[in-house]
C-alpha cells in the first residue's frame, strides 16, 4: 500500500522508470520466516534481507562463494539483476555443499601421451570461505525448497537434495540448481538474446522437471 502511494505521482511519466519489488502472484503474505520465504521464492523477503544487511555484503558473499564477475550492489541484486553464468552459480552452490570450502571449477582432469604417461594433471584448488555451521544451515534451508517448496518435483528422486529455483529479472532466465551430498548440477532455460520468457507459459518449475529427469539417470 505504501509503495502504491509513493509511485502514484510518477505513473505514466516516461521520464521515470519505476522499479517496484513484487512477487509473481502479486500477493503479500505478511510476516514470514526466511526459511519459508526461500522455499516459496518470495521476492519481498529477499529484498528485505538485502536492504537489512546491505547490497555490498551480498556481493562479497557471492564472490567468496565462487562468482567471478562484477555484480551491481543494488537492492534488486537478490532478484537476479546481475548476469551470472551457469558454471559460476553451480560453483557457488557447491561451496555450501562442501561445508563452506570453495573448489575452483576445472574442465580437464589430466593429459596423457600415447604411452599412458601423465603430461599434466590438475590439482583442485580449495579454499575455506564460510564456516561449516553457516553452510549447514543454508543447505538445510535449501532442502526445504525440495521437500515443501518450488523445487518439490525433484523430491521424486528419493534422495537428500538441496536446491533453489530462480527466475531472473524480467523473466529472462529460468533456473534450478540442485545438490546431493556428492553432486551439484544446474539447469538453465532462456534465450541467448536476452528475450524475456512468457511467464504464462513457462516457470522455473519446468526447469526443475527436466533437471530431475536428467539427474535420475546421472545419479544411478
Amino acid at each position: 500500500y505504501s509503495i502504491s502511494n509513493a509511485i502514484q505521482p510518477f505513473v505514466g511519466n516516461k521520464d521515470f522508470k519505476i522499479w517496484v519489488p513484487n512477487d509473481f502472484d502479486g500477493k503479500f503474505l505478511g510476516s514470514i520466516t526466511m526459511r519459508r520465504a526461500l522455499e516459496l521464492s518470495r521476492n519481498l523477503a529477499s529484498i528485505y534481507l538485502v536492504t537489512r544487511i546491505g547490497p555490498t555484503q551480498v556481493v562479497d558473499v557471492a564472490h567468496r562463494a565462487g562468482i567471478k564477475r562484477n555484480l551491481e550492489a543494488v537492492p534488486s541484486i537478490g532478484l537476479g539483476t546481475s548476469l551470472v553464468s551457469p558454471i559460476e552459480i553451480v560453483s557457488a552452490f557447491s561451496t555450501f555443499g562442501n561445508g563452506g570450502i570453495h573448489v575452483e571449477p576445472f574442465g580437464v582432469l589430466k593429459v596423457v601421451d600415447n604411452q599412458g604417461k601423465t603430461l599434466e594433471e590438475y590439482i583442485p584448488e580449495e579454499q575455506e570461505t564460510f564456516t561449516p555451521q553457516a553452510s549447514y544451515i543454508l543447505v538445510n534451508m535449501m532442502k526445504g525448497v525440495v521437500q515443501r517448496g518450488t523445487g518439490s518435483h525433484a523430491s521424486r528422486l528419493k534422495r537428500p537434495i538441496a536446491g533453489k529455483t530462480g527466475t531472473s529479472q524480467d523473466s529472462k532466465d529460468m533456473w534450478f540448481i540442485g545438490m546431493t551430498p556428492d553432486l551439484a548440477a544446474g539447469g538453465w532455460m532462456g534465450y541467448d538474446d536476452m528475450t524475456s520468457l512468457p511467464m504464462k507459459d513457462w516457470s522455473s518449475g519446468l526447469a526443475v522437471a527436466w533437471w530431475t529427469e536428467i539427474m535420475e539417470s546421472v545419479l544411478k
